[in-house]
């Protein structure tokens, strides 16, 4: 996101623009890797906030000049780029509720709850709470002892829970090499032989075999 002066340019600004187009960037890559990855992303809170505060004095340097009818034009320019990264923003945090909702019981008992931000965690505590009440409530009382329990088809000590909705971390995505990656495994069971990929690479792979390379920042997600 371009921050801006309407009084006239400086070498202050030109340095808070490359700041602040680099934010833009981050968080539309954000917004990407989170839609694409079939489970929930480490939250980007220092990158949310930072974005947060330029929007604000964004939106007060739009305030403040829209009475000026020399600066119109680029006064709604402003409006139009300050509304993209709200819409990034909404996105990005919306998507994130779609997934806490539908794999709350995953999310809740592992380690991803790590990853949600402290308002994230509040809600999927209240969803989790809402979930079980409604389950027991409208369905589960109404089967045999041994088989109300919301995580198993059937009570058995020491199983692992089955009925729990898990991320698919099977599926295929697109992916682009942020740097050399070198040989990948196309296959965990090494039955396919492991092909090279370069920086500026796009590709086709499922996301498991990509996990770590994404969260170490080595690839983004299209």
């Amino acid at each position: 996101m371009d921050d801006f002066d309407l009084g006239g340019p400086s070498e202050q600004d030109d340095e808070a623009d490359v700041a602040s187009t680099s934010d833009g960037e981050l968080l539309k890559r954000a917004w990407r890797d989170e839609k694409a990855a079939p489970e929930i992303l480490p939250y980007q809170e220092e990158l949310l906030e930072r974005v947060k505060e330029q929007v604000e004095f964004q939106e007060e340097l739009i305030q403040d000049s829209q009475s000026d009818p020399n600066l119109e034009t680029i006064v709604t320019l402003y409006k139009l780029d300050v509304d993209r990264i709200k819409f990034l923003m909404r996105s990005y945090l919306r998507t994130r509720l779609e997934k806490i909702e539908k794999h709350a019981i995953h999310i809740a008992g592992g380690d991803s709850v790590k990853r949600l931000s402290p308002k994230e965690l509040n809600y999927l505590e209240k969803f989790c709470d809402m979930l079980d009440q409604y389950m027991d409530r409208a369905v589960l009382s109404e089967l045999p002892a041994t088989y109300n329990k919301l995580l198993h088809q059937y009570e058995s000590e020491g199983k692992e829970p089955d009925m729990v909705p898990r991320p698919d971390l099977d599926t295929f995505v697109f992916a682009r090499a942020k740097e050399h990656l070198g040989l990948i495994e196309l296959d965990e069971r090494g039955d396919e032989n492991p092909v090279t990929i370069t920086e500026g690479e796009l590709f086709i792979i499922r996301y498991r075999l990509i996990r770590g390379f994404l969260e170490n920042g080595q690839v983004e997600l299209v």
